[in-house]
């Protein structure tokens, strides 16, 4: 067969531009992508090293805001009362993992690793056992918390500081975007949300280790709460030039009963401190221990008799 040789073609000035545009237009998204994907592997750095750059203090002191609302009544059989929250301040030691929340000078709670204790808010100064203590592991005896039967906004004080702050290790690094400078009590601050998703949080945690076992009893104790395994929370996080947390606010999904959704509303604000915290934990005799976490969060009901 004769090879069969085909004339050289010129390419035409249209041509080139018509060219030159693919071949942009093919670039310029990777390129793109790359910058994105560069910019969010930082952010997602920025977030998930955050509690060990706060780690470095002697102590952090808190403010802590919460609330719930009912999103979803679902199959909820009693609808829960308006829940009005409530304001408190405190104290963490990331070293020990030791915590305490007050309210109006009056001790509220103090967490002792996985161990809370809650002062019963009508004990008397001669009570023999003001405070009621809970091991918050894979023992615990409830199923779940009804929302009817306790304010939910109440569950934060089974949330010991320590892991709200080894929460930012679950940013999920696609989720996260930067919203700008914000000053959080006078301090500058870049604010980034981002969708926090608490299983992935203490597998991957970098402040420290949480062993299979304690990860075990988070898993059991957000199941109380009705925060499904892999649940994506939504969220924000502030951090300064440092990049230690300023403030972080978590919308956590609770859904206790099938198509029911409240939101458990947190906003912690953290300030370094370079001293290190007194963090008293209750001597055993003043201690009442119970197995439930309904136990636990009952005498701070409202209207709750003493």
């Amino acid at each position: 067969m004769t090879a069969v040789t085909l004339p050289d073609v010129p390419v035409t000035r249209t041509q080139n531009r018509v060219l030159r545009r693919a071949t942009a237009a093919a670039v310029l998204p990777l390129l793109a992508s790359g910058c994105l994907l560069t910019t969010k592997t930082a952010e997602g750095r920025a977030l998930h090293n955050a509690p060990v750059v706060l780690a470095r203090s002697k102590s952090v002191d808190l403010t802590l805001a919460v609330s719930s609302r009912l999103v979803h009544p679902g199959s909820l059989s009693t609808l829960p009362a308006l829940d009005p929250g409530y304001r408190l301040t405190g104290v963490l030691d990331l070293a020990s993992d030791r915590a305490d929340y007050s309210a109006g000078g009056r001790p509220v709670a103090v967490f002792d690793r996985n161990r809370a204790y809650v002062l019963r808010p009508h004990a008397r100064p001669d009570d023999a056992r003001p405070w009621v203590e809970v091991k918050l592991d894979d023992h615990l005896k409830d199923l779940w918390l009804d929302p009817s039967a306790l304010p939910s906004s109440l569950a934060a004080l089974a949330l010991r500081p320590s892991v709200l702050v080894d929460s930012l290790s679950g940013a999920l690094t696609g989720s996260i975007d930067t919203v700008g400078k914000e000053d959080v009590d006078g301090v500058p601050t870049t604010k980034y949300t981002a969708r926090f998703d608490l299983t992935q949080a203490f597998d991957k945690a970098e402040r420290r280790r949480y062993s299979q076992h304690q990860q075990d009893d988070l898993a059991k104790l957000f199941q109380v709460l009705g925060v499904k395994r892999d649940e994506l929370n939504n969220g924000a996080v502030w951090l300064d030039a440092n990049g230690a947390p300023r403030r972080l606010t978590l919308d956590l999904r609770e859904t206790p009963t099938p198509q029911t959704l409240l939101l458990l509303q947190l906003d912690l604000r953290l300030v370094p401190q370079s001293k290190p915290a007194s963090v008293v934990v209750p001597n055993g005799n003043a201690v009442t221990t119970v197995p439930s976490l309904f136990q636990y969060l009952q005498p701070l009901k409202p209207g709750t008799p003493a």
